[in-house]
């Protein structure tokens, strides 16, 4: 195992990568933000209840503003896979679908409003057009867009986060008691259960599946677990960050039986798994920026990294690049293989980051803040590096 501290000045500038474009239609925080599988549109969203569609062709100039009424926070938005439909999320459990024309008029095709707010929605990424959304009482909802939804509800507990497996055909369920359940999304069932007596003890805050059916989790009980999606059973305890840490907050705080781990504050915010076979390699991210990289057939540590505040990680599809996202305005890249930092890219302004992505082709890179949004020109040489 490499331990690598990539937050020095001297790296950082020589790094900094400058944005393509910047767009300033919002007015207030930019919750979340999407690009075009063409790469020549993005979506964005925002507190000041707007959806904009940005014409990256003409520097990102809005070409249509979806207006609702009331005050909703949107915080999901994103293209289909054939880029034919837009999903819209907000804060108060509604869910919309605008059908994008060529003419850039957009017709609302479905609205679904749920009594729970949405913790988890997500394009179907081997069915077109369904759309999947997690509620927080446990509803999970299937859209075959424009058909009306269905919804099952194979368990009765609070979620905070999902994910699907890698043949679309699961999804994995993460709970407040610390529980993951995996469904089938066919038949409806609850095939199995990671239960608290044998894995998490508290909120699940981040998951992900291999296309093996091993399952990476990380919750505010400090671990981060690889379980079976088949079997339920808990096969490592990859990381506890509490380890040998409790021991020296009881002695700064000079009590012998200080036990509450949840005044440390620092948790496996993020969860990312190279969905590449052939590059067998996890991320797992905490709040205090501790970024640890796997092999995830030798369950061992290759990397220890470090990028303030992790909010989410992100494997560059087919290649070893992991991009961090910190809720200190910056992204980095990092080649998974060697450790070694590639760039550094500063979003808008010095605000919290609230999203990031990146689109189809790898090239480009959206990133959302309280000061507006980035689209930056992810260049040729970090693209591969391996």
């Amino acid at each position: 195992m490499v331990e690598n501290s990539n937050d020095g000045d001297e790296l950082e500038t020589k790094t900094k990568r400058d944005t393509l474009m910047v767009f300033k239609s919002h007015r207030g925080p930019v919750l979340c933000g999407s690009l075009s599988k063409d790469v020549q549109f993005a979506v964005t969203g925002g507190a000041d209840s707007k959806v904009y569609l940005h014409d990256l062709r003409t520097f990102g100039s809005v070409i249509l503003t979806m207006t609702f009424f009331g005050k909703e926070l949107y915080t999901y938005v994103d293209f289909s896979y054939d880029d034919r439909y837009i999903a819209i999320g907000d804060n108060n459990g509604t869910i919309q679908v605008y059908k994008k024309y060529i003419n850039l008029n957009a017709l609302i095709v479905h609205q679904h409003e749920c009594n729970e707010k949405f913790v988890w929605i997500q394009w179907h990424h081997t069915i077109l057009n369904r759309l999947l959304g997690l509620s927080l009482d446990g509803r999970i909802y299937s859209w075959d867009v424009p058909s009306r939804p269905k919804s099952i509800k194979p368990f009765n507990a609070e979620t905070t986060t999902a994910c699907l497996t890698s043949d679309g055909n699961k999804l994995i369920v993460g709970c407040r008691t610390g529980t993951l359940n995996v469904v089938d999304l066919i038949t409806g069932v609850l095939l199995t259960t990671v239960t608290p007596d044998i894995g998490h003890t508290s909120d699940i805050t981040s998951v992900d599946c291999h296309a093996n059916n091993l399952i990476i989790s990380g919750a505010m009980d400090g671990k981060t677990i690889i379980s079976d999606a088949n079997t339920g059973e808990v096969i490592i305890v990859l990381h506890d960050v509490y380890v040998g840490k409790q021991r020296n907050i009881m002695q700064f705080f000079g009590m012998r039986e200080f036990c509450d781990p949840s005044v440390m504050r620092n948790w496996t915010e993020s969860i990312a798994i190279q969905k590449n076979v052939v590059l067998p390699m996890a991320a797992t991210g905490t709040f205090w920026g501790e970024i640890f990289i796997w092999d995830v057939e030798s369950k061992l540590m290759q990397h220890k990294l470090t990028h303030g505040g992790v909010t989410r990680l992100m494997w560059k599809e087919n290649t070893s690049i992991l991009f961090s996202a910190s809720m200190y305005g910056n992204i980095k890249s990092f080649n998974g293989t060697t450790g070694e930092c590639l760039y550094t890219f500063k979003c808008e302004g010095l605000s919290h980051l609230h999203s990031f992505c990146l689109s189809s082709d790898g090239k480009k890179m959206l990133t959302t803040t309280d000061d507006g949004v980035a689209v930056f020109d992810i260049e040729d040489d970090l693209l591969t590096e391996s």
